[in-house]
């Protein structure tokens, strides 16, 4: 059983009514993106200001432990962590 294509012609597509594009109806869908679109932006913010205050957290915990030789090491570690949280 072989298959051959159908091919549509102008007369196929005006059978298919398609209806006009609603003004308030694309409105109304752009404005839910918008809204959800600053909600998971609000989210992601507040995500990455937690981490960074964690970062802190754990400098000032573990800085008393941190011998002499390897200060400058755990000072680049925290700098390019905290700098990283900002950027984002």
């Amino acid at each position: 059983m072989s298959h051959t294509p159908r091919l549509y012609g102008p007369e196929d597509l005006q059978a298919h009514s398609f209806r006009p594009l609603d003004e308030t109806v694309w409105r109304a869908w752009m404005k839910k993106n918008l809204l959800e679109e600053r909600s998971r932006a609000a989210a992601r913010t507040k995500t990455v200001n937690w981490i960074c205050i964690a970062v802190l957290v754990a400098a000032v915990v573990t800085s008393s432990h941190v011998s002499l030789p390897y200060v400058a090491a755990y000072q680049a570690v925290d700098e390019i962590l905290l700098s990283l949280g900002m950027h984002l």
